[in-house]
């Protein structure tokens, strides 16, 4: 085997392997990016470098492929270059150009690092591996940044120790690898000036003029024209720094606020009332200023900024102000939950698991509003904010949350809120909370308008500059009283010496601030330009570091340009002085320059692990825009996790629309896939649902794409109630992923199946589907999946009346989830729980799982539907369990939740309110619910029948004919699960004239082999009352003992307690037997005691319906 320090890597060029008397061997493509990654980032793991070079295959795929590549250059070398199991690491030895390269370069050994530089694989490239084409990318453009600051700092070097000669020759290297450099020709003009060869120094001048105005459609700076005048005049350089005269303080900071007066009392008054206060008006006009004099005049030093570029970062100001809270009290400590919650959105506080509930979203503000409410105690009494037209949605749904939680609005409150805005700028969720905020009178909103004549002039008088006087009626006419534009207008005036001449004759007629600030922009040097450039670009919460990276400047280069920009006060404390500053900047970026500076921000804010948001951003007006995909993506999961499910589909369908114009179609299906089925589904069952599946049809080309189209067709279907069509939809879903051979395909569409078939009532197909939809996802390792797919089982054996069997299965389930930590899971087995348990008559058990299931899907965001259900299935509880007050309340909360889900299950919401009416003998209204529901249920065979189902029992109630309604219900039974067509059946023997008393036998014999438990009493009273009738009272005593028995431990199907109870008592005094007396004195007080759960107005009518006689 070869020693290892015999070996030499090159990666820089064409890569190569030497070894020790060995002919050189060129590198194939992966292997040297191998190892080319390990030498410049270190030990890597398996499964990383795996998902970089091989980002297209299977991970076993992709894993076998790293394999096979490490033997070749095993074999090839006879010896291992790279060592490790589950991480790999170039082995001990193992020498590579780039390192020394890299070492040689920190070490200032500039002309080595020259003289040996080369680009990264140079000879490669990795289109296919777009991950690891980023790295490389942005490694290529880090060692292409030291070349050129090397380059410089030789050349000026070497002209500071009068080698001019040589200074040139580095500047025409320099000027050869940076040929877009303005700085670079400058520095090539003046060393030829310096030399005395004035005519070269044109030459190179004309070239620089021509490649600004090709490359960027600009004239050269000032400075740059100064040089070339110098040149054409024959004279010596001068320095290239910038004159300008100095601004005094009182203009930086004019030391008066003035004009001010009506809007302070304003808020002053407001102060007093506890009102919080939000100054709107146009940029420039002094809101800014405002908020902090009045916050700094009630105690308040420091405020909350926000900056541009904020709204696309989830809480973007959250963040900024917590961090600013904890900088400022640093004495302040909290308790472990706090710091863990915080660990969200602060990772210097470690890292958190992802939101799995809207409880912990609750949890997390909770968090906040400890740290806020420790810092008021320690002395912050106001919550100022700055420009909060970039709040972002998140920020602007926890300061509300913090301020409610905090007491705001109190009067005796410690603290209050001022901040200001732009008009009509907000994001949707910050105008809907000030629109609200407004309307009760808890934010008093002052316009702020400019300034008037005289207050122009005390605010210029202020400024103490003698030679303002006489122009200050120029200067309102001229600004319109704008505080803003007046203060660059002196500024410009003062730098320009034109001040001294008064008011200029040709001054650019008034226009936008942006205009002034654009002609002070012209006056600084070209690198201050390009630092303002920079930090326009990233935007908000830059540093001097990031500036520099982003130019790809040694820092120290780039400070001198910092502290330019600092004295004429264009920017500070990480960013602009005034929006408008930023703005004029920003707006004025030629496009190549704009594409480049974003370019670049993106893989420096990569690097620094920003929020992928914000990296998607740069991406976006790069010029390359799909490298933004990836980042949507992941900002999409960051969403999820934050269980902000809108904001997570809104960058999906970016991502989606993004891929499909570039090309990359099966990436753009994958994310409106995402898109559709796990959000829109949750929040959006409109237009916008439906646009985005016949968009995923249009998208499918492969079968595995076509089921999963189908999918979210059937998505739509059975959220919307058509559970036929689902169920459709779901079938041919699953022709498509059984033609795809793919594994995962069929797992989510047969489980899907399983679903749409219980929903349907087919019931056989339910089984079979979610019995193989369980073994699929054990088998893919799923185990989210595969719970689903047994707790859906768990309903299909309810929905076959095997009660015992389903219950045990489901508590099993349960246990299984909470071990899991599977939430979702618990909540629907808990649901289908309650069910079970109350269809075997086990009610008051079914109600505690109901409560459970609430308090679960309370934590939670986007389970309207779920809500639905479980409201649902807790009222009809109250109403069995005789608590008829609370099942009216519980009811009205599930309609409110159907009507913001789209009216799902409305009709099954009617029919169980009208069985509440029914059950308090409050028989009109009962029967225009009931209307309703069959109204609202259309063509849903289960909704239809169970409003047929009420509404026939109320009108035989009644003594009103049924015969059209039960045989409707005849019509449908074939629909119905074998539990729903024995009620049917009951129904059917009580009401139906034709029924004899041996119909009603065997309905009873059904009714006992079941495990209905909450039919059997009602089965067991109505099969008395039948035999009575029929001339055998003594007979029909057994089974009246029988029912009344059964209410000690089972609970009726909708039949008052009472009113069975008065019913055995009919039984009993028909037959003559002794104990009927107390039999009805038994249901009166029954009834009466069940009274105290009757809404006042409706408790007489049920009181005289339970103790009605019943027809014998």
């Amino acid at each position: 085997m070869s020693s290892m320090s015999s070996w030499q890597v090159e990666v820089l060029g064409t890569p190569r392997l030497l070894g020790a008397g060995a002919q050189a061997q060129l590198l194939e493509r992966k292997p040297s990016a191998l190892l080319a990654y390990l030498a410049l980032e270190g030990p890597t793991s398996r499964a990383k470098l795996a998902a970089l070079l091989w980002p297209g295959a299977e991970e076993a795929k992709a894993r076998n492929s790293l394999s096979q590549t490490l033997r070749k250059l095993r074999l090839a070398c006879s010896s291992d270059l790279m060592i490790g199991r589950g991480e790999l690491r170039l082995a001990d030895g193992v020498r590579v150009d780039a390192c020394a390269l890299r070492e040689a370069h920190a070490r200032g050994r500039l002309e080595v690092f020259v003289a040996s530089y080369g680009d990264v694989l140079a000879s490669f490239d990795f289109d296919d591996c777009p991950e690891f084409e980023d790295w490389l990318l942005s490694e290529r453009e880090r060692w292409q940044g030291w070349r050129r600051n090397a380059l410089r700092a030789l050349a000026l070097d070497a002209e500071a120790a009068s080698d001019l000669d040589g200074a040139l020759g580095w500047a025409r290297q320099l000027l050869a690898v940076d040929p877009a450099s303005e700085e670079a020709y400058v520095l090539v003009m003046r060393l030829q000036l310096a030399l005395g060869n004035r005519a070269r120094a044109l030459e190179t001048l004309r070239s620089c003029e021509e490649m600004l105005a090709r490359e960027f459609g600009v004239p050269p700076t000032r400075q740059t024209r100064e040089l070339a005048r110098l040149i054409r005049e024959g004279a010596a350089p001068i320095d290239d720094a910038p004159q300008t005269s100095s601004i005094p303080l009182s203009v930086l900071r004019p030391p008066l606020l003035v004009g001010r007066e009506r809007e302070w009392a304003l808020m002053e008054e407001a102060w007093a009332k506890g009102q919080g206060v939000c100054l709107v008006g146009e940029p420039g006009v002094g809101k800014s200023r405002l908020v902090q004099e009045f916050a700094r005049a009630h105690g308040g030093d420091f405020y909350f900024e926000c900056r541009p570029g904020d709204e696309q970062v989830l809480y973007g100001l959250t963040i900024r102000m917590l961090r600013k809270i904890l900088s400022k009290y640093p004495q302040l400590s909290f308790e472990p939950w706090v710091t863990q919650q915080l660990a969200y959105i602060l990772p210097e506080f470690g890292s958190a698991l992802p939101m799995s509930s809207q409880a912990d979203r609750v949890r997390f503000y909770q968090a906040m509003t400890e740290v806020v409410q420790a810092a008021i105690q320690a002395g912050m009494t106001v919550l100022a904010y700055d420009d909060t037209h970039h709040f972002d949605d998140g920020s602007a749904e926890a300061q509300l949350f913090m301020w409610g939680a905090l007491g705001w609005g109190d009067v005796d409150a410690p603290f209050r809120i001022v901040f200001n805005s732009r008009p009509q700028e907000y994001t949707s969720v910050a105008a809907q909370a000030l629109t609200d905020l407004v309307r009760t009178g808890r934010v008093l909103v002052i316009e702020l308008g400019p300034l008037a004549p005289d207050a122009v002039h005390h605010l210029v008088q202020s400024m103490n500059v003698p030679q303002l006087a006489p122009i200050t009626a120029d200067l309102q006419r001229y600004t319109g009283g704008n505080p803003q534009f007046l203060l660059e207008t002196v500024k410009h005036l003062i730098e320009t010496g034109e001040l001294e001449r008064g008011f200029p004759n040709r001054l650019t007629p008034p226009g936008p601030v942006q205009d002034v600030v654009m002609r002070r922009l012209g006056r600084l040097s070209a690198t201050a330009l390009h630092a303002a450039q920079a930090a326009a670009v990233l935007q908000s919460d830059f540093t001097l570091e990031l500036v520099a990276e982003t130019l790809r400047k040694p820092l120290l280069d780039v400070l001198p340009a910092w502290q330019e920009l600092e004295r004429a006060q264009m920017l500070g404390e990480g960013r602009f002085s005034h929006d408008l500053v930023y703005e004029a900047v920003e707006a004025n970026l030629p496009t190549c320059v704009r594409e480049a500076l974003h370019r670049s921000a993106a893989r420096v804010l990569d690097r620094h692990g920003f929020p992928p948001s914000r990296v998607a951003r740069h991406w976006l007006q790069s010029g390359e825009p799909l490298h933004a995909a990836p980042k949507l993506r992941e900002a999409a999961d960051l969403a999820r996790s934050a269980l902000r499910f809108v904001d997570a589909a809104e960058l999906l369908e970016q991502a989606a629309a993004l891929l499909e114009a570039h090309g990359d179609l099966d990436g753009a299906f994958d994310a409106r896939h995402i898109m559709t089925r796990d959000f829109l589904k949750e929040f959006d069952l409109g237009e916008r649902y439906e646009a985005s599946v016949s968009r995923l049809f249009a998208l499918a080309r492969t079968e595995g794409q076509r089921a999963r189209a189908w999918h979210c067709q059937g998505l739509l279907s059975s959220r919307r109630g058509e559970h036929r069509t689902a169920f459709e939809a779901a079938r041919e879903g699953c022709a498509h992923a059984e033609r795809s051979g793919a594994e995962d395909v069929q797992a989510e569409l047969t489980q899907f199946l399983g679903i749409v078939a219980l929903q349907a009532n087919e019931l056989d197909a339910a089984t079979v589907a979610l019995r193989r939809a369980a073994i699929l996802n054990e088998q893919l390792g799923r185990v989210s999946g595969q719970l689903s797919a047994l707790q859906n089982l768990g309903v299909v054996l309810g929905k076959l009346g095997r009660y015992s069997e389903a219950a045990v299965h489901l508590r099993a389930l349960i246990e299984h989830s909470e071990r899991a930590e599977r939430p979702v899971i618990r909540m629907h087995a808990l649901t289908n729980l309650t069910l079970t348990l109350s269809r075997a008559g086990r009610k008051r058990e079914a109600r505690a799982h109901a409560v459970e299931a609430l308090e679960l899907i309370d934590r939670m965001q986007g389970r309207e539907m779920n809500r639905v259900l479980a409201l649902l299935s807790l009222g009809a509880i109250e109403r069995d369990l005789g608590r008829y007050g609370e099942a009216l309340n519980v009811l009205e909360l599930a309609r409110e939740a159907s009507a913001a889900y789209n009216g799902f299950a409305a009709s099954l919401v009617l029919r169980q309110t009208a069985s509440v009416y029914a059950a308090l003998g409050v028989f009109e209204q009962a029967e225009v619910l009931a209307c309703e529901a069959l109204a609202a249920a259309q063509d849903v065979a289960f909704e239809r029948a169970e409003a047929l189902l009420a509404l026939t029992a109320l009108r035989a109630e009644r003594g009103e004919d049924a015969t059209e309604l039960l045989r409707e219900l005849g019509a449908l039974r074939a629909h119905l699960g074998p539990d729903d067509t024995l009620r049917l059946d009951l129904l059917r023997a009580r009401w139906d004239d034709q029924a004899d008393l041996a119909q009603s036998e065997a309905v009873l014999r059904r009714v006992r082999a079941s495990e209905g438990g909450e039919l059997l009493s009602v089965a067991e009273m109505q099969h008395a009352h039948r035999l009575v009738r029929a001339g055998r009272a003594d007979k029909a005593l057994p089974h009246a003992f029988e029912a009344a028995r059964l209410l000690d431990h089972l609970d009726p199907l909708e039949e008052p307690r009472a009113r069975l109870a008065a019913r055995h008592a009919a039984v009993l005094s028909a037959a003559g037997h002794p104990h009927a007396a107390e039999a009805a004195r038994q249901a009166a007080q029954s009834a009466r005691a069940t009274a105290l759960h009757v809404p006042s107005q409706y408790r007489e009518a049920y009181v005289a319906f339970v103790l009605q006689p019943s027809p014998i």
